[in-house]
C-alpha cells in the first residue's frame, strides 16, 4: 500500500508584501510577469546568500511563485 502525502502548496501573497498589496490587483499577464521577473531575480539572489535560512525561504518563494504562474495560467 502505497500513502502519498499531499504537499502544501505556496500561496505567494504569503511570502511578498508586494504582490500581495499592489501586483494583485493588475491584470493576469503583468502578474505572470512580475513572478517570472521574481524567480529570476531571487535564482540571482540565493547565490550570494550564505544563511541557509535565508536560502530556504527564496527557495519557497520561487516555488511559490511557480505556483502562483500554473494557477493563473489555468484561468
Amino acid at each position: 500500500m502505497k500513502f502519498f502525502i499531499k504537499k502544501k502548496l505556496k500561496i505567494l501573497s504569503e511570502y511578498d508584501e508586494l504582490y500581495k498589496n499592489t501586483v494583485i490587483e493588475l491584470n493576469k499577464e503583468t502578474k505572470i510577469e512580475y513572478c517570472e521577473s521574481l524567480i529570476h531575480r531571487t535564482l540571482h539572489d540565493i547565490k550570494l546568500i550564505n544563511d541557509l535560512n535565508e536560502i530556504k525561504f527564496h527557495k519557497e518563494l520561487i516555488q511559490a511563485a511557480k505556483e502562483e504562474i500554473i494557477r493563473l495560467k489555468k484561468l
